[in-house]
């Protein structure tokens, strides 16, 4: 947002925690109190209401917005408990508010939008966002492409926020899931008296999305009959309501996401050439998940951070169940993982997941060495000091020292386990010396009246 970073001014700690975390996780620089920061985020305007500060303003939910004289504060102020994605759109908003009133950060260049929302730094990543950026303010229709669960509708929520429609309204409409019969008057509303129990005039979602933005999703469902309609509101930009007669302006951006491909649905027939290519004005492909692995760990943090703070609960991927997450397929895509990250959340009481706490399909297809370890009497935890296969480091980054402490004694007493405590046993699997293994043992609390001193 700015290289003078941001002031964080919050009391409460638990909230202040938070917020840092999740700012430090896009990214953002933390000023110190003694910045001339134009941003300041706080839970009482009052303490900073000095000086050219533009507040971000957290609050509790059903609190009154506070005014502070002399200082501008973001429009849309925040209730706790809050998102990631709702405090980096609050920062967006007060970046523009530092643009009209001319201090002295850079102007924003519209290709470079950021979308924090669509979590992950991979290469595919990149590239979708910076397509997105290029087109986000631009008035043209936008097709989205991708599998089933990639976020293709957070895509497009992205493209609205970022654009001079994200004052108006956004309205998604699922094609598949509306009756064929019933599809053109949700779409484009009907008169009193247009068909069977129409007892009352009804706009329908293009009158609803005026001035905003229609997300058309899953349009490779829509019928051919609402198809020919559809293709006059993006070549005229006008409609009629079933059974009215009354020209209505459509004064709507739209943008359309499928999981089929169209272009094979034009050459069978079941899709309108003309509408495809009124569609595919600038396509927009959201990556499967497995085409962008190295993403997950951002993902799962962030999913677990949303999990957490509606469910309570807390997530946390050791190593090893994050290596088995990497090697998953995620046919369900994003989707899937919010789906596990959502179950884990309620079921894992301790926080902290290991491999064997993931779906059997997972671990099955995740860590390939697991089965034949087990087979071979050995741990999987082997795995982790394969130095071709380095554990991967948390986002959040890790205390290594901790770490390690509790690595060594899992394996220690997983050498006493599998050597029924049988001390120099242990001693031999490990590769060190008796005396070694009872001065660690020592060190880690493990006694040694369970084990036999041979």
């Amino acid at each position: 947002m700015s290289e003078a970073g941001v002031r964080i001014a919050i009391h409460d700690e638990r909230l202040r925690a938070h917020v840092v975390g999740c700012l430090e996780f896009v990214g953002e620089r933390i000023a110190d109190a003694s910045s001339a920061s134009s941003v300041v985020v706080t839970d009482d305007p009052g303490r900073h209401a000095e000086g050219d500060a533009t507040l971000i303003v957290v609050r509790s939910r059903g609190a009154r917005a506070p005014s502070v004289a002399g200082n501008p504060v973001v429009a849309a102020t925040i209730e706790s408990p809050l998102s990631q994605h709702v405090l980096m759109a609050a920062l967006d908003a007060a970046a523009r508010l530092v643009e009209q009133r001319a201090f002295d950060w850079p102007q924003p260049d519209r290709r470079t939008v950021r979308f924090e929302a669509l979590v992950g730094a991979s290469a595919p990543m990149r590239k979708l966002r910076e397509l997105m950026g290029k087109v986000a303010d631009r008035d043209v229709t936008v097709l989205i492409t991708g599998e089933p669960g990639t976020g293709k509708e957070l895509a497009a929520r992205c493209l609205h926020g970022a654009s001079h429609r994200a004052q108006g309204p956004f309205v998604p409409v699922n094609c598949s899931a509306i009756p064929a019969e019933l599809i053109e008057s949700e779409l484009f509303g009907h008169e009193k008296g247009a068909f069977s129990g129409a007892i009352a005039s009804k706009p329908g979602r293009l009158e609803l999305a005026d001035g905003g933005t229609l997300l058309l999703d899953e349009i490779g469902e829509l019928p051919m009959s609402t198809q020919v309609k559809l293709l006059r509101v993006l070549q005229e930009r006008c409609f009629e309501r079933v059974g009215g007669c009354t020209t209505i302006r459509a004064n709507v951006r739209v943008i359309a996401a499928t999981q089929r491909d169209l272009e094979a649905m034009v050459e069978h027939g079941a899709f309108r050439e003309e509408l495809y290519y009124r569609l595919n004005v600038f396509p927009l492909a959201v990556p499967a998940l497995r085409e962008r692995r190295e993403d997950l760990p951002a993902l799962a943090q962030a999913l677990a951070l949303e999990a957490e703070q509606r469910q309570g609960g807390r997530v946390q991927f050791d190593e090893r169940a994050m290596r088995v997450l990497a090697r998953y397929d995620w046919p369900g895509n994003v989707r899937e993982l919010a789906n596990l990250v959502e179950r884990l959340s309620i079921a894992s009481a301790g926080g902290l997941v290991h491999a064997e706490d993931l779906p059997a399909k997972m671990q099955g297809e995740g860590d390939a060495n697991s089965t034949a370890a087990r087979r071979d009497g050995e741990r999987p935890e082997a795995g982790l000091l394969d130095p071709d296969r380095p554990p991967l480091l948390p986002v959040n980054g890790i205390d290594l020292k901790d770490y390690m402490n509790r690595l060594e004694r899992s394996l220690i007493q997983q050498a006493l386990d599998d050597t029924h405590s049988v001390v120099a046993r242990a001693a031999d699997r490990l590769h060190i010396r008796r005396t070694t293994l009872v001065e660690k043992m020592r060190k880690h609390g493990l006694q040694r009246s369970d084990a036999v001193d041979l």
